[in-house]
């Protein structure tokens, strides 16, 4: 699929035709409305330069199947509509976007043997869980989460990477 505004993601159907079981994301920033939702077991869902940008007030819920998603990266990244560049997101992989006059929503990350988080989750206005099995990789989430209230759970070990070269792109920083 393509980046663009997606009301459900991954998207069942596009343009009237069912989404095959494996969704494979071209890169660029992807808008999602309503709902990021992986919960069909045999759905896989990849992606290289991808930036997940989830309007204000909705949930995150990443499950089931296979989920391997890797943010946009600063060397070569996507080019947006209109000749403008997606530097903003580089780093990112989901942008929840806050809704501070509404409820705290919520962003749950389900990790198995075969998901791959790689970029910042940045949602300040969330309260991200953050779960693990058995069988989570110890390269399965190499990300940077920022939330209201974190939660880590699962039934063994769960490693979470930290790597300072894949935070977010800061294009001026602050000065003194």
């Amino acid at each position: 699929i393509t980046p663009g505004y997606y009301n459900g993601f991954p998207p069942k159907k596009i343009n009237g035709v069912d989404v095959e079981d494996t969704v494979v994301l071209a890169p660029g920033v992807y808008c999602v409305d309503s709902v990021v939702k992986q919960t069909i077991d045999h759905v896989h869902v990849f992606g290289n330069d991808v930036t997940i940008y989830v309007l204000e007030g909705r949930n995150i819920t990443v499950n089931g199947g296979v989920v391997q998603l890797r943010a946009t990266s600063g060397a070569g990244a996507p080019y947006a509509p209109h000749g403008t560049t997606n530097e903003e997101y580089v780093g990112y992989l989901f942008i929840a976007a806050p809704d501070y006059e509404g409820a705290v929503t919520a962003c749950i990350f389900d990790g198995n043997a075969s998901n791959v988080y790689e970029g910042a989750i940045f949602a300040p206005h969330c309260d991200v869980t953050i779960n693990g099995t058995a069988d989570t990789p110890p390269g399965g989430i190499n990300s940077q989460v920022i939330g209201y209230n974190v939660t880590i759970n699962g039934g063994a070990d769960l490693h979470i990477n930290y790597d300072s070269d894949l935070n977010p792109y800061i294009p001026d920083p602050a000065k003194t």
